[in-house]
């Protein structure tokens, strides 16, 4: 009787699962991003989300850099038909790289409002408990010249050190968007940091092996 229980819980967890991750799919959230594109590809821009189940035509000689948010994985697809899955790409017609970068996954699938609400305050030293008296940063990135995306907004993003006494950077936003590397600006490794645009705020960590420059962009994406 407990054999049986226990198979039917773990069925009905499967079940939960599989409908979890449906859901997911049909609600239209974005599951990757894009990270380069050819000229030519219509519908699709740099930094765009897409979400599952959407198409992507490239042509014959088309090329389109996808970074799934979920495995960290990245593509490079080259023509063919492309349809977008949950952790990958099937292409029809083309040629399709692969490989795994250093990404903090569940923190870039955060929206801006949960973003928002999960950055917590990483505070100064004395103000709390332990050495630095912080709590856990939303997001670790990985690139120590990390990518703001603030979809919409325009004006300056503004980093500040939240773990130690350092100089604010402001950079403009371009089209919702501020690149660190492209600003030959570098963060700290290891350092712990707060990135705001207008009343957007996320608290970051970049990892302490993080090298600057243009790194993947899933390793260095930072979402407001």
């Amino acid at each position: 009787m407990f054999r049986s229980v226990f198979m039917s819980a773990m069925a009905l967890g499967a079940v939960v699962l599989i409908f979890a991750s449906a859901t997911l799919a049909s609600a239209g959230a974005p599951v990757a991003v894009i990270e380069d594109a050819s000229d030519d590809i219509q519908n699709v821009a740099l930094f765009d989300f897409v979400e599952a189940g959407r198409v992507v035509e490239l042509g014959d000689k088309g090329r389109l850099v996808l970074g799934y948010l979920a495995g960290c994985n990245r593509e490079e697809i080259t023509g063919g038909r492309v349809t977008i899955g949950v952790k990958g790409s099937t292409v029809s017609g083309g040629t399709i790289k692969r490989e795994t970068v250093e990404c903090d996954g569940g923190g870039l699938q955060l929206t801006s409002e949960q973003s928002g609400k999960s950055g917590v305050l990483v505070m100064r030293a004395g103000e709390g408990s332990g050495a630095a008296g912080e709590k856990q940063p939303a997001l670790t990135v990985y690139g120590a010249s990390p990518v703001i995306l603030a979809a919409g907004a325009k004006g300056m993003a503004i980093i500040e050190r939240l773990d130690r006494d350092a100089t604010k950077i402001e950079i403009s936003l371009s089209g919702g968007v501020a690149d660190l590397a492209a600003a030959k600006q570098k963060l700290v490794r290891g350092g712990i940091y707060r990135a705001a645009v207008g009343k957007r705020t996320i608290v970051f960590r970049v990892d302490r092996y993080a090298r600057p420059g243009p790194e993947p962009l899933l390793s260095r994406l930072v979402r407001l």
